[in-house]
This record gives structure tokens, C-alpha cells and sequence, in this order.
């Protein structure tokens, strides 16, 4: 069974891993991830401009956490 959890689906909506890159899913602007301290700069008509983390690695590591914490994140074995 699958749970949905409602913060990991809103960051998907908005950013996708590709290889060791962050990238917005609607300017297609990536960051690398040894950059991920740096602000992310979205394309300058992005709809979601102001409206996502300007660190989205750290909030998908924040959000990573509170999985744990909750004990819903699927551990590897």
C-alpha cells in the first residue's frame, strides 16, 4: 500500500531530480546540487517563481525528515 504524503507531492508538482540536478518542472531551469546552498534562480516568467522554496534541496531534505520522524518513509533494506 501507498501512502501519499501532501508535502512530497506538492514539491513534485514543481521540481524533479534529473542525475545530480534539481530542476523546476514548469522554467526547466536546474541547479546542480553541489550548488544547492545557492539560491535556485528560476527563468524570469516562471509561473511558480515566487511561490517555491528558494532552496529546494533543503526542502526536500527537511521534508525527508519529517517522513522519518513520522516513521512513513520506507526504509531500504
Amino acid at each position: 500500500m501507498t501512502i501519499s504524503y501532501l508535502p512530497l507531492e506538492q514539491w513534485r508538482k514543481n521540481w524533479r531530480v534529473s542525475g545530480n540536478r534539481i530542476v523546476c518542472r514548469h522554467c526547466r531551469t536546474a541547479l546542480e546540487v553541489t550548488n544547492a546552498k545557492r539560491p535556485f534562480a528560476h527563468a524570469q516568467n516562471c509561473k511558480c517563481r515566487d511561490s517555491t522554496p528558494e532552496f529546494p534541496l533543503q526542502e526536500l531534505q527537511r521534508i525527508r525528515d519529517e517522513l522519518d520522524q513520522s516513521g512513513l518513509r520506507r526504509r531500504a533494506t
